[in-house]
């Protein structure tokens, strides 16, 4: 109980904090057009414990043509959607971080206020 809590609280904060990278504020064409990009990919299929799958793809991301915070949003969206769904409740997710790709050129896109959100997403949930 006091984990969930944690996880709540986190999760709270985080909404507060950062506004501007977890707000639906997005039009339909933008939201398609960061996931052109594959950043964030949901698998069909659930790995052997049923969990859902995600994919993070970093390397993906193209700077010059979408935003890191249109990025987080469409995993942030994309994450609280497979919340929704009562089996992944139930078993969990499973994440996969693929850094394929990633590099200076990212990087160098990154502001600190990024950093700190990207940072802080990491947080929201309870280590085991």
């Amino acid at each position: 109980m006091e984990a969930s809590l944690r996880l709540l609280t986190n999760y709270v904060r985080l909404l507060r904090e950062f506004p501007d990278y977890v707000a639906y504020n997005s039009s339909a064409e933008e939201t398609r057009s960061v996931a052109r990009l594959q950043t964030h990919t949901v698998l069909s299929g659930r790995d052997s414990h049923r969990r859902r799958v995600y994919v993070v793809r970093p390397g993906r991301w193209e700077p010059a043509q979408v935003s890191y915070a249109q990025c987080y949003r469409l995993g942030f969206m994309l994450n609280e959607m497979v919340a929704l769904e009562p089996r992944t409740q139930v078993a969990g997710l499973t994440t996969i971080v693929d850094g394929a790709g990633f590099g200076l050129r990212h990087f160098r896109h990154l502001t600190v206020n990024d950093i700190r959100c990207g940072t802080r997403f990491l947080q929201v949930r309870e280590r085991p």
